[in-house]
């Protein structure tokens, strides 16, 4: 089914869901008063394959309670060359982990190995306090396809997801990528960009977001109710005879580009806009236009990675289909060209007397920060994707429910076109 199809199926399934169920701890566009989103700031890279246990990625994940003391089943493991693995047993499962630290536009990367299966979904999410997504997803039983979605504050539009060709997705390790400025949000797939979205179609993410990735179950519930729609974008009823079902995550490196400040070490919503000129940064100084010159941050090494990072073999057609529909939710945010001149006044003055920790628990055995900063030139994507109970629901996966192509990935048992 094109990825248009789809996108009309679910908005008629899910068209009388409530957005509320999209999970936001709390929403500055909402008037609540939020505690600052503590940020990457700089390069951050997370080497799972030299991970043993579930201490050595603590640092950079928080990892829920449910997940680690399951008395039953093991829904996160480490399995070397490939990485962290993330399992589901039963249909309450929904295993997602969410990064401490928030990017204000940049570069995420992720090297994995979507979970196989009718009914369960991969994702890889990019999602704001004020319920701004960025998000790739993979169906289990389509191993030839893989997902795009973004939203802008929460807001329920069916019309911006794309579908694109992958050989191999739930077989092979591949690298999805997002690059995300002010001016566009770029997903490639092994260093091929599949897909570029604008401003100016209306509905663009553009607040300091969080890292979540997970999977979790779309085909449960009643096939001839409610559930209808959501089970047969998720290619039908989950199989337990099948179970587990695995996917593997090997790399994550994440480049902030700190709203285009040097050495940010938080971001504080300034009042109710949710636009990106309203995020106060705290750190360094103005350097450029977000993404022109990524941050500096003298960054101190909590740890060389024991083995080599390995780049994956296959490649994906740059090829994709996306509905395109333009909307009029939210003014565009400004050029580099609009901006350039206060940046160049700003700079010289524009200094935070808040300095950067650069102190990490010596115990975080995987996880590298350095100040070597890799092109700013997208390499690949991924998403993520909404199930039926909030309960088990990941945190951004109401998107899926609210349009189509699932968002997130938040909340766990209790817890993406132009």
């Amino acid at each position: 089914m094109h990825a248009s199809v789809k996108n009309v199926a679910l908005a008629l399934a899910f068209a009388g869901l409530s957005s509320a169920q999209t999970f936001s701890k709390c929403n500055p566009v909402k008037g609540d008063k939020c505690t600052p989103n503590p940020a990457f700031g700089a390069k951050d890279t997370l080497d799972l394959k030299a991970a043993a246990k579930i201490d050595d990625i603590e640092g950079f994940f928080e990892v829920d309670g449910g997940i680690k003391y399951d008395p039953k089943y093991e829904q996160l493991s480490f399995d070397g060359a490939n990485g962290m693995k993330m399992s589901i047993f039963e249909e309450k499962h929904a295993p997602t982990l969410y990064s401490h630290d928030f990017l204000f536009f940049g570069h995420v990367e992720v090297e994995l190995r979507a979970a196989p299966g009718a009914g369960i979904i991969t994702s890889v999410v990019l999602q704001s306090d004020t319920l701004d997504e960025i998000d790739w997803e993979w169906i289990g039983n389509e191993p030839d396809h893989v997902q795009t979605n973004v939203f802008f504050q929460g807001i329920e539009n069916y019309n911006f997801g794309g579908d694109h060709p992958i050989s191999n997705a739930m077989s092979e390790f591949h690298t999805y990528a997002i690059d995300w400025t002010p001016e566009k949000i770029v997903w490639s797939i092994n260093g091929q960009v599949v897909r570029e979205h604008l401003p100016s179609t209306g509905v663009f993410p553009q607040t300091p977001c969080q890292l979540r990735i997970g999977t979790w179950v779309g085909g449960k519930g009643d096939p001839n109710g409610e559930a209808k729609g959501r089970i047969e974008w998720a290619g039908g009823l989950a199989q337990w005879d099948q179970a587990p079902f695995n996917a593997y995550y090997r790399r994550i490196q994440v480049i902030d580009y700190a709203g285009g400040y040097d050495a940010a070490t938080k971001y504080e919503y300034t009042n109710t806009e949710g636009t990106w000129e309203s995020i106060k940064v705290t750190g360094g100084k103005k350097v450029g236009f977000p993404g022109e010159h990524p941050p500096t941050k003298n960054n101190q090494e909590i740890l060389e990675s024991s083995s080599e990072i390995e780049s994956a073999t296959s490649t994906a057609a740059p090829t994709t289909t996306v509905t395109k529909v333009k909307v009029s939710t939210t003014a565009a945010p400004k050029t580099s060209s609009e901006v350039s001149s206060a940046i160049e006044t700003e700079a010289s003055s524009e200094i935070s007397s808040e300095l950067p920790s650069e102190t990490e628990s010596s115990s975080i055995a995987v996880r590298t920060a350095t100040t070597t900063v890799v092109s700013t030139t997208p390499s690949a994507s991924a998403s993520a994707a909404a199930a039926e109970d909030e309960e088990d629901v990941p945190a951004g996966a109401a998107s899926l429910q609210r349009g189509g192509l699932l968002l997130g990935a938040a909340l766990f048992a209790g817890a993406l076109m132009l």
